[in-house]
């Protein structure tokens, strides 16, 4: 008896496959930990600004960027963590969610930056997409264990022969 995968009535490897399930609840919660994480953090960017290297404008630019990049963020950002959570569902290491979240986010929070306030310069935008990557991962770290891991067979049994 062998360790491999089972034939099924097809002739078919028929061994388990992974695949995960997130509810509404986790999608909901992930994406508000996000957004609030993401608030919060370039606020404290903001203040850093501020105070530490004395730039006038950087709770303006904030308020701004809260007011007027917060709901473009959400429209555009909860249907990407919707598709890349789906696409995500056969990878069972959490690990490889938290980077795949991390780095297309970040990818997009750049370019969005750069497209939003082309002005600021290329630092600003690095700095932006790295953020906004951080605060995806933690929202999809924050729902870890609100994931179900399900096995299933990899293909149906062929017809009785």
């Amino acid at each position: 008896m062998g360790t491999g995968p089972v034939r099924g009535g097809n002739g078919r490897p028929n061994g388990p496959r992974l695949r995960l399930q997130y509810g509404p609840r986790a999608y909901f919660k992930g994406v508000v930990a996000a957004y609030l994480s993401w608030l919060g953090a370039s606020f404290a960017v903001a203040a850093f600004f501020a105070t530490v290297l004395r730039v006038p404008s950087a709770f303006d630019d904030w308020w701004l960027i809260a007011t007027f990049g917060g709901p473009l963020a959400l429209a555009c950002g909860m249907p990407l963590a919707l598709l890349l959570g789906l696409s995500l569902r056969r990878v069972g290491a959490l690990s490889g969610h938290v980077a795949a979240f991390a780095a297309v986010f970040a990818a997009f929070g750049y370019a969005g930056s750069a497209l939003y306030l082309p002005a600021a310069g290329p630092a600003f935008h690095v700095a932006a997409g790295l953020l906004t990557g951080a605060c995806a991962a933690f929202g999809r770290w924050l729902v870890r264990r609100e994931v179900q891991i399900q096995w299933t067979p990899r293909f149906p049994p062929g017809p009785a022969s």
